[in-house]
């Protein structure tokens, strides 16, 4: 009977699984608005468990990416703009934008509940770039995030502008990724 009691009060003391329902891929929509060209429309978005807390997000192209854009957050940029917001189980968590002059993604924000981390430099568990003509490769500590302790079940928005020298800004519709 001890035996018994010791196996029913473990499987009921069972940590859950965070990541047990991490979808492989997500499937991307376009919403309303003006269709982005092809070479920045989403085609597949695959989603994996790095290791420890890291969401590892694959982010591929229909196309090649156009040249990273030219400029600075504060300037401007000039030349198509790609923006990412990441949200886990609809409650959005960080938002990643150009880094000027490189390929890299920056922190833009992060969750109003996480204040402290509003400057975060990448390493190793969180960065973004671009990998290939038409990848990024998005990798995401969620703890240090402030997405701990929870089901991971990633949602992935990319919006994208056209940036020229002028005024002139054109905004394709968001495409969003879900599980």
């Amino acid at each position: 009977m001890a035996v018994v009691a010791i196996g029913l009060f473990a499987i009921s003391e069972r940590v859950p699984d965070d990541w047990a329902r991490l979808p492989s891929h997500l499937k991307c929509q376009i919403q309303d608005g003006p269709k982005p060209p092809t070479n920045i429309t989403v085609s597949s978005v695959a989603a994996t468990h790095a290791r420890d807390s890291v969401l590892r997000l694959v982010v591929r192209y229909a196309g090649p990416l156009p040249p990273t854009p030219t400029g600075s957050p504060t300037t401007g940029f000039v030349g198509y703009q790609l923006n990412y917001s990441i949200a886990n189980n609809g409650k959005e968590f960080v938002d990643l934008a150009p880094q000027e002059g490189t390929d890299d993604l920056a922190i833009k924000t992060v969750a109003a509940g996480n204040l402290a981390e509003t400057s975060m430099r990448e390493d190793r568990d969180t960065r973004a770039h671009r990998t290939a003509a038409d990848t990024v490769e998005i990798y995401l500590d969620l703890k240090r995030l402030g997405v701990g302790d929870q089901l991971v079940n990633p949602e992935l928005t990319v919006t994208a502008q056209f940036n020229t020298p002028s005024i002139v800004t054109v905004r394709y519709a968001a495409q969003v990724c879900r599980g």
